[in-house]
């Protein structure tokens, strides 16, 4: 059975990103003006530029906010940090071993939402990473990327998989598509869920399996 502690064995970089992402309806953002901005019915371009563009004071807000309660945590060392935010609708803090990005876009299944995208990438071990850093979102991130700079080939772990199923059978579910550009393993009892690729895993967190399990392997 693949686990974490198999996949951090391949790990060189220790670099774990960790996503969240979340909808708001275009007319809501602070930027949109009644009477005259209008949503076309059709997904373009510029919808996508226009969505960046009226999502500046969103991020703006949420960035300063956000990075505000990184620097209280991890001080000292990062008070001269400084975020940046685009006018095309997107910010980034970075620190050592750091960095957060928000970004903003369309919504080409729903043209009357922005989606925002979070992402927390960490670079481990890291002596300041403990669980109070994730008290300084006001979401939680649903799941974490991890990645495998040395690779794996998809195929041959798939064959030994099913060979060790064969041989100790468990609830453990597995799917991958016919080309093998991934492979899905899910627990139906623990609500456990990862997605392997090439050359990253992707885990997703549930009540069984949270932030602080998944940093326990670095």
């Amino acid at each position: 059975m693949f686990s974490g502690r198999q996949a951090a064995d391949k790990i060189t970089s220790h670099t774990v990103e960790f996503y969240h992402s979340w909808s708001e309806k275009i007319k809501k953002l602070p930027g949109y003006q009644s009477g005259k901005h209008f949503l076309p019915k059709y997904y373009s371009k510029s919808l996508e530029e226009f969505v960046r563009n009226i999502a500046v004071g969103d991020i703006e807000t949420s960035m300063r906010e956000i990075t505000d309660r990184l620097r209280e945590i991890l001080k000292p060392g990062v008070n001269e940090f400084q975020y940046e935010v685009s006018p095309a609708g997107g910010g980034v803090f970075e620190a050592p071993g750091l960095t957060f990005d928000l970004q903003c876009g369309a919504n080409q299944d729903n043209l009357n939402e922005a989606v925002f995208t979070a992402r927390l990438a960490l670079t481990l071990p890291h002596p300041k990473i403990t669980e109070e850093i994730f008290s300084a979102f006001p979401f939680s991130f649903t799941h974490a990327a991890v990645n495998l700079p040395t690779g794996i080939n998809l195929k041959d772990f798939i064959a030994q998989l099913e060979n060790h199923h064969k041989q100790n059978p468990s609830d453990i579910q597995f799917y991958y598509d016919p080309n093998i550009q991934y492979l899905e393993l899910r627990s139906p009892a623990s609500g456990k869920q990862i997605v392997l690729y090439s050359d990253h895993f992707e885990v997703f967190f549930s009540d069984d399996f949270q932030i602080m399990d998944l940093l326990k392997i670095f």
